[in-house]
């Protein structure tokens, strides 16, 4: 089972070794690859991390935090039907699938 973290920092007290201690505090529910990404925003610092347990994708593309354009995200768990959602044809107006791999499907509206 993999693991999440992350923090919300307004006073920019922390940062990545912050995010690395806790990280390393989840390598017993992940230990096949661990990563994480600390954003220095205009108000505070953003901090999301991941341990990663491999079942069905094997490969380092499934490493995360997965990033798309303006969007980030840490996922913990498993999207069962992802080749039936992947392949769905028929999808309201104004609507993007962004595919990062197997287990991390986002539908966004764009409208």
């Amino acid at each position: 089972m993999c693991g999440i973290c992350g923090f919300v920092d307004y006073k920019g007290l922390s940062g990545k070794a912050e995010l690395i201690k806790m990280t390393s505090t989840l390598n017993h529910r992940g230990p096949d690859d661990a990563g994480g990404d600390v954003l220095n925003l205009p108000n505070f610092t953003l901090a999301l991390g991941h341990t990663r347990l491999s079942i069905i994708d094997l490969s380092p593309a499934g490493h995360q935090p997965m990033n798309y354009k303006h969007l980030s995200i840490v996922f913990n768990g498993e999207i069962y039907n992802f080749q039936e959602i992947k392949n769905r044809k028929a999808m309201p107006p104004k609507t993007i699938i962004i595919c990062l791999k197997n287990s991390a499907i986002v539908v966004r509206n764009v409208s």
